[in-house]
């Protein structure tokens, strides 16, 4: 159980960061900002990027983003065969564990692959837009800019059993 929960909590914080990284590609194709944006523009979602860093982002989002797509199409065919050797009449253990080896490798693989990009992007950014970049990431990885206090209402209250 504690392994499945590892798993579910590393593949939300995989999608998270995939598309804020998306997300982010995404608004710097679409910023016209000149540098020199204010800071109230920046608050706002709005990094300052120039045309160049836009193009270089551009570029590096294209060339990413087909290596993630490979990689999460490898592994939703990985996933499959995986429910099909489950479905077996009489499953294989030791088949099964390979299989999940090998959905292992493929998404920490996807996981390097998703770091090297955040790297690529660092360099592209100054100082400031990195620190902004940073926190966007950091917020989303953290509950979608909900903070981690979100959810603490939810255990204000308890479950209530009725005795039958």
């Amino acid at each position: 159980m504690m392994k499945t929960s590892r798993k579910i909590l590393v593949v939300i914080t995989v999608l998270l960061f995939l598309a804020f990284v998306f997300n982010f590609a995404h608004a710097a194709n679409a910023q016209k900002q000149q540098p020199g944006t204010s800071s109230k523009e920046k608050a706002k979602g709005g990094m300052g990027l120039t045309p160049e860093q836009l193009e270089k982002l551009k570029a590096l989002h294209i060339k990413f983003d087909d290596v993630r797509e490979n990689m999460m199409i490898e592994i939703q065919i990985r996933k499959l065969e995986l429910a099909k050797l489950l479905k077996a009449e009489e499953p294989e253990q030791k088949k099964i564990e390979a299989k999940l080896d090998e959905i292992n490798q493929i998404e920490g693989q996807l996981h390097k692959t998703m770091i090297a990009e955040y790297f690529e992007i660092r360099k592209i950014l100054t100082p400031e837009q990195r620190r902004f970049f940073v926190r966007k990431i950091i917020k989303k990885i953290l509950g979608g800019g909900r903070g981690i206090a979100y959810g603490k209402h939810l255990a204000k209250t308890k479950p209530q059993f009725k005795n039958k």
